[in-house]
């Protein structure tokens, strides 16, 4: 029932041509292709799926790697693999990439759930003017222009939470400003308090400096009755008031 071509010796048995094809019995479909000096072509129903090149290899299609196995990817050096895992169980998709660092073993460097929630085990580096888009309509976006760094808000409330929140500068070592939940904010100078929040008001380190004019100084009262200038020549004290 079956036609065969079988070897029986110690030898090999060599198939030689400078072009070689292997097609159906119809000679109408195309199984295989292989050519001298260039490429191997390999078909299904008549599709090439496969073929290979000097340095690159194409595939038209799916690669499809079965349950536990993995896909290894080598840069042409030893002991330098890199390597892409289907990780999920039954119905779950899950992705794991594994790289090596010089003189270390292959590690975890992202894993991505069957949620569709990203693990990164290391840095996310984007170039500059390049953004981490935040929303649906990538509403919150931040990135870095060359010369500024920049958070973006697109829309309602841009909100930071914090029990203690401090703005510093980049040594870490000069505080802007300071704010404790139910507690005090201090505003800094040059890394020196100035100005530092009470539940019964503010203590103020140094002096105030208010512009001549009626329209500031210091008001004092519900109703702004009390009140304290210079405008510019004199100055005022005032009780705009009806009391004394």
């Amino acid at each position: 029932s079956h036609s065969r071509i079988a070897d029986v010796g110690t030898g090999s048995l060599i198939i030689s041509g400078s072009t070689l094809s292997f097609l159906n019995q119809a000679k109408n479909e195309t199984l295989a292709a292989f050519t001298e000096n260039s490429n191997v072509e390999l078909y299904y129903d008549n599709s090439k799926k496969f073929e290979t090149g000097a340095q690159t290899q194409l595939m038209y299609g799916n690669l499809e790697l079965t349950d536990g196995w993995s896909l290894y990817l080598d840069n042409g050096f030893n002991n330098a693999t890199s390597r892409i895992v289907n990780a999920g169980g039954n119905g779950v998709a899950e992705l794991k990439f594994y790289t090596q660092a010089s003189g270390g073993s292959s590690t975890q460097a992202l894993h991505i759930d069957g949620s569709q929630n990203a693990t990164f085990a290391g840095d996310v580096d984007l170039a500059d003017s390049k953004k981490l888009k935040l929303g649906t309509s990538d509403d919150l976006q931040i990135y870095h222009d060359s010369n500024n760094s920049i958070i973006s808000n697109g829309t309602g409330e841009l909100l930071i939470d914090g029990d203690t929140l401090s703005l510093r500068a980049n040594s870490a070592t000069e505080l802007y400003v300071h704010a404790v939940k139910d507690g005090a904010v201090k505003l800094y100078y040059d890394n020196s308090k100035k100005l530092e929040t009470f539940g019964s008001g503010i203590q103020v380190t140094g002096r105030i400096e208010i512009p001549d004019g009626a329209a500031y100084g210091l008001r004092i009262g519900d109703s702004s009755d009390l009140q304290i200038y210079h405008d510019g020549n004199h100055s005022f004290i005032k009780d705009a008031g009806t009391g004394n």
